[in-house]
């Protein structure tokens, strides 16, 4: 499994990023506050907008790897093809 790039305390300040989900403005700078230690290791993110009077938003982030879902409609796809009558 390819592990995911983002480390627990990394951020970035600086940034120009409009936010379309909660429109509360442009985030200056987002961070890394935990790595969950689950096979897809989502991680939780805190953004902190430009103007002081919003509060900080914090969001799940996790790499999507569909390959374990496709599996898994795979083998309905053969279980609903053998035991369905004809």
């Amino acid at each position: 499994m390819q592990e995911f790039p983002l480390k627990l305390g990394q951020s970035w300040d600086g940034l120009e990023i409009l936010d379309p989900i909660w429109n509360k403005g442009s985030v200056k700078k987002v961070e890394v506050v935990k790595v969950f230690s689950s096979g897809h290791a989502p991680v939780l993110l805190k953004l902190t907008y430009h103007d002081p009077k919003v509060e900080s938003t914090r969001i799940m982030l996790k790499d999507d790897d569909v390959r374990s879902d496709m599996m898994v409609r795979l083998f309905f796809h053969i279980l609903i093809c053998t035991y369905s009558p004809l």
